[in-house]
């Protein structure tokens, strides 16, 4: 075993407890009033710890909405490669879920009216791009769209915002697999229609 190996397991552990204790305190007070001192003693992490990682406590939110939004494009990237294309608009629905269930505080903040719309447009960019990726448009009429592309674009992006901020309000009162049955049910079939 190297060294490198349990300084790297430390350094993820304890980024993982200041995340843990940004989450805490966030669910308490509004962001603005939480001071570094009260992320790092709710860590149990002294204040040059956390410096050595981080700038303040902005760079520290960067860093994890950085961290989880990649993790969410990556999502967008790499779901959806199987051969039904029902079954991949399902997977990849459910793949969302799972993500914003695993990251609920982080999603209830951004979408909360203390949340930061910077947030809020990456992960709409982020939608917009992965959709512009996927479609196909088969509203067609001729050699000419119906719908351009990107109003159809904009639209399905804003329908997942629409449906995950909806889901996280009202305390994500059914399960990931739920949402995305169902979600996958109004992309494919009524859009059909």
């Amino acid at each position: 075993m190297s060294s490198a190996q349990p300084l790297d397991r430390r350094t993820k552990k304890t980024k993982q407890h200041l995340r843990n204790a940004l989450a805490s305190l966030i669910q308490e007070t509004d962001f603005q009033s939480i001071t570094v001192q009260d992320i790092t003693e709710r860590a149990d992490i002294n204040r040059a710890t956390f410096y050595s990682h981080y700038r303040d406590k902005y760079d520290f939110v960067e860093k994890i909405a950085e961290e989880i939004l990649g993790e969410f494009k990556d999502i967008l990237n790499t779901e959806g490669s199987t051969s039904s294309h029902l079954s991949s608009t399902y997977q990849l629905n459910l793949s969302i879920f799972m993500h914003i269930k695993k990251y609920n505080i982080f999603y209830k903040t951004i979408f909360s009216r203390k949340g930061s719309s910077k947030f809020l447009m990456q992960l709409l960019d982020i939608l917009n791009a992965s959709i512009d990726r996927r479609r196909t448009l088969k509203h067609t009429y001729g050699n000419e769209r119906v719908v351009p592309t990107d109003i159809v674009n904009s639209f399905i992006a804003s329908a997942y915002i629409g449906v995950i901020k909806n889901w996280i309000d009202h305390e994500m009162p059914y399960p990931p697999e739920y949402i995305a049955e169902k979600l996958t049910y109004l992309l494919e079939r009524k859009m059909q229609e």
